[in-house]
């Protein structure tokens, strides 16, 4: 049996949450509710062995560190989409040992690098951060396992050397406003298992790339760049424009 849990001033003095189970009786959600914040050691205990929902808590906007800590079983999903939440402190995300999706699209996000820092999710194979506030590439390196990063419709303009794992495979930088110069030279070095890179729609518009900005990127990868629609493939002509300056 799934406990009520005490939610103290998350929500009002002496208030209960109940973590509801879905029919499919491997789910649980708390969503849609008042919540403001998920306090420390919330699920102690709990077993979640599918899906976490606590997506749709439009006042949700705290994690406190170890809300996660002392699961009996981790969800293998975790949503929190469409919720508060501007930034994620250092362990989060504690606890969450067999999540390998965590769900953070449509937040308001500015800020995410601490949560991953400490290798609390050793099994994460898939992070969608679409739809928020995030001005660079989050460093997502001590995620060992992550295969997918989607970041959309942010606010992203640099991409930095060093926050890439080796084990991504895709990476989704597509209506961004990454500009020529906002890939630094040697970012995907160590992307040695990279399938599919994602630049469309970046305003100013990227549709070339400066020598060694794509450096590392294996031989197959395929780029999208410039208008969505028309796809390019690396390794090949970057810019159909002759002499381009941002070529050279």
């Amino acid at each position: 049996d799934i406990p009520s849990v005490p939610f103290s001033a998350s929500t009002r003095p002496g208030a209960q949450i109940d973590i509801s189970p879905c029919s499919c009786g491997d789910c649980r959600w708390i969503s849609n509710t008042a919540l403001t914040a998920l306090p420390r050691g919330l699920f102690m205990g709990v077993t979640v062995s599918d899906v976490l929902f606590l997506d749709k808590n439009a006042a949700l906007s705290t994690i406190e560190p170890f809300a996660f800590a002392g699961m009996q079983t981790s969800p293998g999903r975790l949503m929190l989409d469409f919720t508060a939440l501007s930034t994620l402190p250092r362990h989060a995300f504690n606890g969450l040992v067999n999540t390998t999706e965590l769900y953070l699209l449509s937040c308001s996000l500015t800020a995410v690098n601490d949560a991953f820092v400490d290798g609390d999710l050793p099994g994460l194979q898939k992070l969608l951060l679409d739809s928020n506030k995030l001005s660079i590439v989050p460093n997502v390196t001590a995620l060992g396992s992550l295969q997918l990063l989607t970041l959309q419709q942010n606010s992203i303009s640099q991409v930095p050397v060093g926050v890439l794992p080796s084990s991504l495979n895709t990476l989704d930088l597509s209506f961004n406003i990454i500009a020529h110069d906002g890939i630094a030279a040697g970012a995907f070095r160590n992307t040695t298992n990279m399938k599919s890179l994602n630049v469309q729609g970046n305003t100013p518009l990227l549709n070339c790339f400066k020598k060694g900005q794509l450096d590392g990127l294996p031989q197959g990868c395929s780029v999208a760049y410039g208008t969505p629609g028309i796809p390019g493939l690396f390794p090949g002509p970057t810019c159909s424009v002759p002499g381009c300056p941002h070529c050279l």
